[in-house]
């Protein structure tokens, strides 16, 4: 017999958020688990009950079935698997080990039971010392799905992280600091290369001179405890901060061990570009500590991620290669709290790049970046990439500008439009996949190729299929830029999947673009390149070539081509942009190609050959618009505004 009216006894009893031994799933993956105890004296059925990590999201995820025996257990996984119709479940969002509170709500969404858990060390647990009782501590041997009662609990069983009295920050004259702990006769050792001490490592007895750029790794080790987690102190010196500072910190052979370290060619790279089967080529996933000082000096965020190689043969083969930071609950903590772009109001990230610049590597280093800095503060009806320069430091050691970017992923889609990252289809180039599938998007090509869009109704069909305003864009700043990468490569497109939602494409990786390339010259015609017969074999192209078929559209995106090259691609606006992306970096420029190639320091005429291609591509633009689409005359006027 269902007992309803006791749901108020359902109890969080104990809560693992870093399980690797403990217990597996049906998957054989260690997943984080939650445990509910029924204090009553009745079975009650679970279905209709909701369990959440944010007390916002009260709804976050539900139990679909179960039930609970009288004085009984329930067993939980939390392992974004979402799967609430097996036994045990598996909820839609993961554990954060550096801490958590779990909420469980009734099918009203009234609060009958939390658990606030702090860092819990791995294969540990910590709930209640007594099934359903109020008082809590951690448990060196959990019981997921037995009682609590008679387990050895305790308040204080790691010991805690060291402080350290002077912070991760940019420093220009030499300071002594000191290593503490809050635990009496705790020993704490040090490492200076990225590593995780141990008990071999130097102890630390007295303050550290510090005078150069340096990484400190401390961690506290005391009888009767558990070592406390590590403590990470960067100190970087620089007569002149200018950028965002990040330092990156981790064992360093992770990166660079010559047989596994992600950074390398390693033993099976073949000899020739570029280098399939090397290291740098896998999806290896590492742990990375990562201290993002803002240009104040201050510490913005301090946060263990996972790090992979990013990019394709370009990027990937560079010597300063691109990188892949990711949040995740395995880490720490399922996001960056931190907002890493001031073009955007993003107060949290899941993801983001450091980029090497791809095809613009050792020339401008910002071309990309600032045309999307363009696209989007003038808020132009394209899907752009937030860009920010940064110094990286890799273990204290310069490591070159690299570009802060989103990464194109269902994140990004999450972020900028709020949609569902489990909910939409997301689609690259030709018939790639990335989330969703064809199915949609296959359809509505059919229905917009077959239609007449000469007439204003059916035209109002394919508007509501695909977002006219983010073609016309999209297509403009492809063309006008002249954009040789594209269009049978960097596509990416996207729709939710509700009723209603029209596909809109995203903008990328420009870096071969205004005069990045020299057979991209700046009377290159990419209009005609685009839309004529090069364009036959682009599914995409043919979808925009059906939609110029009707006059007012045509006319649209005639007049809205004017309109952008007289604002955002203004020959004066654009360049100002340039001048000021220039100036972000100049200073750190000379310590950026003295790191990598001193040789190849051609900098300012790189950045020249972008101003150059700004002032000179207008009147070619112009004219290629006005042959392409047969028009007479060309008219210049003045507003009053």
């Amino acid at each position: 017999m269902w007992v309803l009216n006791t749901t108020g006894q359902i109890k969080i009893n104990e809560a693992c958020s870093s399980n690797q031994t403990i217990i597996l799933d049906e998957d054989q993956d260690s997943r984080d688990w939650i445990e509910l105890y029924n204090s009553s004296n009745a079975t009650i059925n679970l279905a209709g009950l909701y369990l959440t990590d944010d007390k916002k999201d009260t709804t976050k995820w539900q139990f679909q079935s179960g039930s609970i025996p009288a004085n009984g257990f329930h067993l939980v996984f939390a392992s974004g698997k979402n799967r609430p119709l097996v036994n045990p479940a598996h909820t839609s969002f993961k554990l954060s080990q550096d801490g958590e509170r779990i909420f469980l709500f009734d099918s009203n969404k009234n609060l009958l039971d939390s658990l606030t858990i702090p860092f819990v060390s791995t294969d540990l647990s910590f709930g209640n010392t007594v099934d359903g009782g109020l008082t809590r501590g951690f448990f060196t041997s959990p019981t997921p799905n037995t009682t609590n009662n008679g387990s050895v609990a305790s308040t204080h069983i790691i010991a805690f992280r060291p402080t350290f009295s002077v912070p991760s920050s940019v420093y220009k004259t030499s300071f002594e600091m000191e290593i503490q702990s809050l635990d009496e006769d705790a020993s704490i050792y040090y490492t200076l290369d990225g590593s995780e001490p141990n008990e071999e490592s130097p102890l630390y007895s007295q303050p550290l001179e510090i005078s150069q750029s340096t990484i400190i790794t401390a961690k506290a080790y005391k009888a009767g405890l558990l070592p406390s987690r590590i403590s990470i102190a960067n100190y970087i010196f620089l007569e002149n901060q200018t950028l965002p500072v990040v330092c990156l910190s981790t064992n360093p052979g992770y990166f660079f061990d010559s047989d596994t370290g992600i950074y390398v060619l390693g033993p099976n790279a073949e000899e020739e570009f570029p280098y399939y089967g090397a290291n740098f080529w896998s999806d290896t996933e590492i742990p990375v500590n990562v201290q993002w000082i803002d240009i104040y000096g201050q510490l913005g965020f301090d946060q263990r991620l996972g790090v992979r190689i990013h990019g394709g043969s370009v990027s990937r083969t560079r010597p300063m290669r691109s990188l892949r930071l990711l949040a995740d609950d395995e880490y720490g903590k399922g996001e960056i709290d931190y907002s890493l772009f001031s073009t955007k109001i993003q107060p949290s990230n899941k993801r983001f790049i450091l980029r090497n610049s791809g095809s613009d590597y050792l020339k401008t280093m910002f071309r990309d970046g600032f045309i999307h800095n363009t696209l989007i503060s003038h808020g132009l009806h394209v899907d752009a990439v937030c860009y920010n320069p940064v110094e990286v430091y890799l273990n204290s050691e310069f490591w070159g500008i690299h570009n802060a970017r989103e990464k194109v992923d269902r994140y990004y889609i999450q972020s900028n439009f709020g949609v569902d990252d489990d909910n939409l289809d997301m689609l690259e180039e030709q018939d790639q996949i990335m989330e969703g599938d064809f199915i949609a998007f296959n359809a509505m090509e059919a229905q917009v190729l077959a239609l007449d869009l000469s007439e204003e109704s059916n035209f109002e069909i394919a508007d509501s299929l695909f977002d006219m305003l983010n073609l016309a864009d999209y297509f403009i700043a492809q063309t006008y830029i002249n954009n040789l990468d594209w269009p049978y490569n960097n596509l990416k497109y996207w729709r939710e999947r509700v009723i209603g939602a029209k596909w809109r494409y995203i903008i990328f990786d420009l870096d071969a673009t205004l005069g990045g390339v020299s057979f991209a010259p700046v009377e290159l015609n990419s209009l005609e390149r685009a839309l004529g017969s090069f364009g036959d074999d682009n599914r995409h192209i043919v979808i925009f070539r059906k939609f110029l078929e009707n006059t007012n559209y045509r006319q649209y995106f005639i007049n809205r081509y004017c309109d952008l090259m007289n604002t955002a691609f203004s020959a004066k606006e654009f360049s100002e942009v340039a001048d000021r992306a220039a100036e972000r970096i100049e200073n750190v420029i000379p310590r950026h190609f003295n790191r990598w190639s001193p040789e190849l320091n051609d900098w300012e005429y790189q950045v020249q050959i972008v101003k150059d291609y700004i002032q000179e591509r207008p009147p070619f633009a112009v004219n290629q618009l006005q042959e392409f689409f047969e028009l007479e005359t060309q008219a210049n006027i003045e507003l009053n505004v």
